[in-house]
Order: C-alpha cells, then sequence, then structure tokens
C-alpha cells in the first residue's frame, strides 16, 4: 500500500487480500501489467507462488523481483533463492544462459532506505506500462527525500582507514567524492589517510582486557582490530561492541586537536569479512 503513495493511480492487486477465488489465478496474471515477486522463505515451495510465477513466465509478463533480507522477517539470502526457484524457469527470473540478470531489489525497513527500495520497485512498474515502456528507466524523485539534500562536513575531518579492514577504503572514497564541504565549494573538509596515528602504534589487546579486568587498557584502533580478529570473532557480540566502545574513547583521549590533518575520526567497516 506504500507503493500507491508513490503512485496515486496505481492498481495493486495483492493476491493475500485481493483473490476471491483460487481458481481465477492465472486470469489476475493475465490482466497485470507487471508481475512483483517478494521473495522470502518457502516462496518457492508455495503451490499457488508457483502457479503465478509460472504463468507469468509463460504469458511474458514484466517481472520485479524484491528480495526479503531481513531473517527475522522471513528473509533467506538471494543465493538460497535461487536454489529454490524451479530449474526449468530459473533463468527467466533471475536471469542466466541467454536471458540477461535481472535485478533484484532489496526491501528495507528503515524509512530512508524503505524509501529507495519503494522508488525502485516505482520506477520499474513505471516502465513496464505502455507509456514508458519503449523509453529508458524513468528516474523518480521525493520532495524531502536524502538523496536531495544538500549534505556535507562543516569541520575539517580527518578519517582514518585501515588497509586491514576489507571495505573501508571504498565507504570512505564515496564520502569524499559525495560529501563536500558545507557552504564552501573550494576547500575540502572531507579526508581520509591510511597512515597510522603514532598514538596508535602501541596496542596491548588480550583477552583479559576484552572483559574489562584490567583498568589499564590502551588500544588504538583499526590495527589494533586486525590483530585481535581471531579473539573477537569467537566473543558474544555485546563483548565485541564493549570492546569498540573502549576502543573509540582510547582512541579519542590520545588525540589531539593541534595540527590541521590530526585524525578526528576512525572508520570502521563491518562486514561478514571484517573479523576473518
Amino acid at each position: 500500500r506504500q507503493l500507491q503513495l508513490l503512485l496515486p493511480t496505481v492498481q495493486v492487486f495483492l493476491d493475500v487480500d485481493d483473490l476471491v477465488e483460487i481458481g481465477d489465478l492465472e486470469w489476475y496474471i493475465e490482466a497485470s501489467q507487471c508481475i512483483m515477486i517478494f521473495l522470502s522463505k518457502g516462496y518457492f515451495f508455495s503451490r499457488n507462488c508457483l502457479r503465478e510465477l509460472h504463468h507469468s513466465v509463460h504469458v511474458s509478463k514484466p517481472l520485479v523481483l524484491v528480495h526479503e533480507v531481513d531473517p527475522g522477517k522471513g528473509g533467506a539470502p538471494i543465493e538460497t533463492m535461487k536454489s529454490d526457484c524451479p530449474e526449468d524457469v530459473r533463468d527467466k527470473v533471475f536471469g542466466g544462459g541467454e536471458q540477461p540478470l535481472r535485478d533484484v531489489i532489496e526491501w528495507h525497513r528503515i524509512s530512508d532506505f524503505q524509501l529507495v527500495s519503494l522508488k525502485m520497485i516505482a520506477a520499474r512498474l513505471l516502465h513496464a506500462s505502455p507509456k514508458f515502456s519503449s523509453r529508458s528507466m524513468p528516474v523518480l524523485y521525493v520532495p524531502g527525500e536524502m538523496s536531495s539534500l544538500s549534505l556535507g562536513f562543516k569541520k575539517p575531518t580527518h578519517m582514518f582507514v585501515s588497509k586491514n579492514n576489507p571495505g573501508a577504503a571504498l565507504v570512505a572514497d564515496e564520502l569524499r567524492a559525495r560529501y563536500k564541504s558545507a557552504g564552501s565549494r573550494e576547500t575540502q573538509q572531507f579526508t581520509f589517510t591510511y597512515d597510522m596515528p603514532h598514538s596508535m602504534a602501541s596496542v596491548n589487546f588480550d583477552g583479559d582486557e576484552i572483559f574489562g579486568t584490567h583498568t589499564n587498557l590502551a588500544v588504538g584502533a583499526a590495527e589494533a582490530m586486525a590483530g585481535a580478529a581471531e579473539a573477537m570473532a569467537n566473543l558474544s557480540i555485546n563483548t565485541t561492541k564493549k570492546a569498540l566502545e573502549t576502543t573509540r574513547k582510547s582512541f579519542l583521549r590520545s588525540s589531539t586537536s593541534s595540527a590541521a590533518t590530526q585524525v578526528t575520526h576512525m572508520l570502521l567497516y563491518l562486514a561478514h569479512s571484517t573479523f576473518e
């Protein structure tokens, strides 16, 4: 229903709400201009969902794939969804073989990110309509959305990025490219470095200190994380958060603000490979 707020005149048929007679399922598929498939755990094991899917492919209806990524909401890895999909329609649904790869839209629940998901869905629905089918994919904007705001850094920000933290440099580089200095086009307020600050060079990071039994914890930042990766991978998430907070406080205590290039922040990019 949120989609109708973006496209007020769109008519949405939702099978769980609007289907009166299960025998009419194929008729509703044929009466629709575009079929949106919400990929969640068990979708490809539902007999009626497979009826919709097979008939959509049979009559060559445009498909929009939306992926539930939250396991708590029934989400499953996209590779699992692909393997669950019947082999006879897999390439036509996801692409592959002689079929072009199809985009899969991740469904988010945080409002700003969810709006991105909704815009992507709306753009593909419009592109499937007669008016837009012969044009390129429409680009949609919503008043007040995050991407329309002019964001920037008001104060000089110099970030330390560890080369041992996979993905961190890409995030830092995108920050530098996208968010210029607020109110000034001449001075770049955001910079980052791979050089570890001197205050972080001496690190003592053992299991006892992670649990807080020592009071003289002196931890800098990302280089310490690299050295403690194996230990932290075996700790509970609460203990890991505690260690990161101690690291952050120690790093802030060791920083000074006299030099223009003094490191003010550390970027820690958390992913599956961070503590491997």
